[in-house]
C-alpha cells in the first residue's frame, strides 16, 4: 500500500522497510501502553528509569537513517543492491 508512494518520492524499497520497521519498534515501546516498554523493564528486574532513556536514542537513531540513506545501504551495495 505505501510502496507506490515510497517509490514516487524516490525512496528505495530496502531503505524504506528499514525506516518502517524502525518505527513499528518504536511504536511499540513508546505507546500509551507500552507493551515492549514493560516487558523489557520486567524480564531482566531492571528498574523502568534505566530503560527510559532507550526512546530518545532510538528516535536519534531512525532521524539518522532517515536522513542517510548510506548508512542503511552499505552492506546491500557490495552485493550489487543498486536501490
Amino acid at each position: 500500500m505505501l510502496r507506490p508512494t515510497a517509490r514516487a518520492l524516490g525512496v528505495g524499497p530496502l531503505h524504506f522497510g528499514v525506516v518502517a520497521v524502525r518505527n513499528i519498534v518504536i511504536g511499540l515501546i513508546m505507546t500509551t501502553c507500552g507493551l515492549l516498554l514493560f516487558m523489557m523493564a520486567t524480564l531482566p528486574d531492571v528498574p523502568l528509569r534505566e530503560i527510559l532513556p532507550l526512546p530518545a536514542v532510538m528516535l536519534a537513531a531512525l532521524a539518522v537513517v532517515t536522513r542517510m540513506p548510506d548508512i542503511v545501504l552499505f552492506l546491500s551495495r557490495p552485493f550489487g543492491y543498486e536501490g
